[in-house]
């Protein structure tokens, strides 16, 4: 009888750790998405909203890459930022400002 109710108990613990393990281990990657995709909002750089898991990839390859920085040049000015997956991608259309950066 003993021996049962110690497994029972070994049990729930080692179940217990594994959910309260793997609700840390999403929390901690949900926060390091958010750290990632903050990075032009804290610079100041417009652009599109990133999606959690995929940044803007989804909308960046399934409009095509010509239409989607048409769009996005249009709506947020020469310089934008948008996440190609969780890679920071900069763009810039104005020639003078690369001029003066180059």
């Amino acid at each position: 009888m003993e021996l049962a109710l110690l497994w029972f108990y070994l049990k729930i613990s080692v179940w217990t750790t594994l959910v309260a393990a793997t609700v840390y281990g999403v929390f901690k990657l949900l926060r390091w998405r958010q750290k990632t995709f903050s990075y032009f909002k804290e610079l100041g750089v417009p652009g599109p909203e990133p999606n959690l898991l995929w940044g803007n990839l989804a909308e960046y390859h399934g409009k095509g890459h010509v239409k989607a920085l048409t769009e996005w040049c249009d709506k947020y000015g020469d310089v934008l930022g948008f996440y190609n997956g969780d890679v920071p991608t900069l763009v810039i259309k104005d020639i003078d400002f690369l001029t003066y950066i180059f």
